[in-house]
């Protein structure tokens, strides 16, 4: 089994990529780690993050974020710890990052894993392969009007960290795909997309500063009912932005979430404490 970790990396935090390599890799598996850079992080560009997260109140998602910026990571020290780490354009964030990859990369794998390096790994991430090999991921499914739980079959095309809750439509912060939907998708349709950040290097902290890249995920979604796939497509837990493996971040920031509080609430609450953070 032949599995692509593939990481869009654009803030850097040194708590993720140092954790996505803490993973219990099973027998007969070949894992490599691709981090695809939009630019590279700085001691400069860290302050804005220090800055940020000081100024947050000790509560979870707080800490947690205090606990994600610690210290950074740039290009050097990600190909020194074992990420295969390149700078690519400043083009089009979240699935985009993996069309970059695959433009350059000759290698297919069985399993492509898509993360967002502002996602926070739980220690069950350790755990994630182990628990895919052996079936035992908590999957759910959609029933045609929320996520319930379910079991996942053997021609699954994707599953994702979380839902939109009492939506099919996916996220793109993250996404587990398997080989064969890569190479019949071919690439990620990102032709409706006019927000291109070529050269710029900002961080852009508001929700709506790229509503337009949330365009990569409803084509997918579209692509997938047009050719009766959507019922291939599952996710790890019920609640927004969280799993048992990990929480996703807006625009960097875990606190910085402001909508669908009560599902991402709920999911803080049963996924997150004390024990849980590293």
């Amino acid at each position: 089994m032949k599995v692509v970790i593939i990481a869009g990396g654009w803030h850097f935090p040194r708590h993720f990529y140092n954790n996505a390599l803490d993973i219990n890799i099973p027998n007969g598996y070949e894992v490599d780690f691709v981090a695809v850079c939009h630019r590279n992080m700085t001691k400069e560009l860290h302050v804005e993050y220090v800055q940020k997260v000081s100024n947050l109140p000790d509560d979870v998602t707080g800490k947690m974020d205090k606990v994600l910026y610690q210290d950074f990571a740039d290009i050097d020290y990600l190909n020194s710890i074992g990420w295969e780490a390149n700078l690519y354009d400043n083009t089009i964030g979240d699935f985009n990052f993996i069309n970059q990859w695959l433009d350059t990369s000759p290698k297919s794998y069985d399993v492509y894993i898509y993360l967002s390096d502002d996602v926070f790994l739980t220690k069950e991430w350790k755990n994630f392969l182990r628990d895919f090999h052996f079936n035992s991921l908590p999957i759910f499914k959609h029933n045609g009007k929320d996520w319930v739980p379910g079991i996942l079959p053997n021609d699954w095309i994707h599953i994702g960290n979380c839902p939109n809750p009492g939506r099919k439509v996916m996220r793109s912060s993250t996404g587990i795909f398997t080989g064969d939907f890569i190479q019949r998708l071919g690439r990620f349709n990102t032709d409706n997309i006019k927000l291109i950040r070529e050269g710029q290097e900002n961080n852009l902290w508001k929700h709506s500063d790229v509503d337009e890249w949330n365009l990569v995920q409803r084509n997918l979604q579209d692509y997938l009912e047009l050719h009766k796939l959507d019922n291939k497509s599952f996710r790890l837990s019920d609640t927004y932005r969280s799993s048992k493996y990990m929480v996703e971040a807006e625009r960097g920031l875990i606190s910085n979430n402001v909508i669908i509080r009560s599902s991402f609430n709920k999911g803080i609450q049963k996924f997150i404490n004390e024990d849980n953070l590293r």
